[in-house]
């Protein structure tokens, strides 16, 4: 016995909204390891909630003194509000280890530093 199958339109829709959640995804890994805030924002619908840890609110922007590096896992509602665009509309973290750096010495340590756990 077969599955049944969405109708090829369906289908259609299903891929094209995993591409966009995929390249939200890409831009928030890119912009966080770059430490470019304004990319990491950019995932995000305005209004959107990060409960992060016990920070419950908008994701945080630029203007940090610390970075904490950190083993997560993201729980992400994506929805898509207007266009073709899937955004963020609620990120829980779970996490896993952590340890905290100043931001210069994350910026001098560049992008290739292991952030791995202490």
């Amino acid at each position: 016995m077969t599955e049944p199958r969405a109708p090829a339109g369906e289908a259609v829709r299903c891929l094209y909204a995993e591409s966009k959640i995929r390249a939200a995804l890409a831009r928030y890994c890119r912009g966080v390891n770059r430490l470019d805030f304004d990319l990491v924002a950019s995932v995000f619908h305005p209004g959107a909630r990060n409960e992060h840890g016990a920070y419950h609110g908008e994701p945080a922007h630029e203007g940090h003194e610390t970075q904490k590096s950190s083993g997560v896992r993201y729980i992400d509602r994506f929805e898509r509000r207007t266009g073709d665009d899937w955004l963020i509309a609620r990120r829980l973290v779970v996490v896993e280890w952590r340890r905290e750096l100043g931001i210069e010495a994350l910026r001098a340590a560049g992008p290739d530093a292991p952030a791995g756990p202490p």
